[in-house]
């Protein structure tokens, strides 16, 4: 298991603004169905954390893609949902 660090959780957070977003050309992608989806599409993901739950639940989409399982306490932390603890990503534009 992946722990995320306090400086990787405080620039997830700071994607939360637009400046930063576009200063570092990446956005998040927050929460199951979101993480889901970015999976099934052709972007740049940077950065994945997931749970153990999801890394089960999506070994398949997985396979070809390289992410962290990290606590789900950490997740919450980095998350700008009131409710994630499940995934989240660093996705390039």
């Amino acid at each position: 298991m992946h722990m995320l660090s306090k400086n990787k959780i405080k620039f997830i957070r700071s994607l939360q603004q637009k400046k930063t977003r576009i200063e570092t050309q990446c956005f998040v992608v927050e929460g199951r169905k979101g993480i889901e989806e970015l999976l099934n599409a052709d972007w740049i993901i940077r950065e994945l954390y997931v749970s153990e739950l999801i890394a089960q639940k999506f070994k398949d989409l997985l396979v070809n893609v390289n992410y962290s399982i990290s606590d789900e306490q950490a997740i919450e932390l980095a998350s700008g949902l009131k409710n994630n603890r499940e995934a989240i990503a660093v996705v390039s534009f």
